[in-house]
C-alpha cells in the first residue's frame, strides 16, 4: 500500500470515529458506559452551577473565580472542582463564563476528550445532561 492511500485510510477512519461510526468501545469503555459516566459529571456539578448562577444574579457578573462563591454561595467548592487539574473554570472577557472537565485519560479519542457546561446550553458537540461533549472551545 503506497503511503498517499495509507494516509487517506487513516484520514478516513478518523472522521469516521469523529461522527460516531466508532461507537462500540472508545478507550476500553463502551458509549454506554462513557455516557453514565458524563451524566454523573453533570449531576455532580449541579450545586456549583447553580452557586455561579446565584453569584451573577446578585453582583451582576460571572465570579472571577470558584473560589468567590464560598461560603455565601455553596458552603465549599466539590472536591473534584477544588483540586482543579482536569476541571477547569473560564470567564471570558465579555463576562461569559462555561466549565470544562477534561476526559482524556477516559475517553482515549482525542477530539472528545471535553465535556463543557455552556450556560446558553450546547450548541456544538453532542448534548449529555445539559452539557457538550467533543464539543469546539
Amino acid at each position: 500500500m503506497s503511503i498517499s492511500v495509507a494516509l487517506i485510510v487513516i484520514l478516513v477512519g478518523f472522521v469516521a470515529c469523529t461522527f460516531e461510526a466508532c461507537s462500540t468501545e472508545w478507550g476500553g469503555f463502551t458509549d454506554a458506559e462513557r455516557i453514565a459516566h458524563l451524566e454523573r459529571v453533570a449531576a455532580d456539578s449541579g450545586p456549583l452551577i447553580n452557586a455561579i448562577r446565584r453569584f451573577e444574579s446578585a453582583e451582576g457578573r460571572a465570579p472571577g473565580s470558584l473560589e468567590a462563591l464560598v461560603p455565601a454561595y455553596i458552603s465549599g467548592l466539590p472536591s473534584e472542582w477544588a483540586r482543579l487539574d482536569d476541571r477547569l473554570y473560564f470567564v471570558h472577557p465579555d463576562g461569559s463564563w462555561h466549565l470544562a472537565v477534561y476526559l482524556e485519560a477516559f475517553s482515549g479519542d482525542i477530539d472528545c476528550d471535553v465535556f463543557v457546561y455552556f450556560p446558553s446550553g450546547c450548541t456544538a458537540g453532542r448534548p449529555v445532561a445539559g452539557w457538550c461533549w467533543c464539543a469546539s472551545l
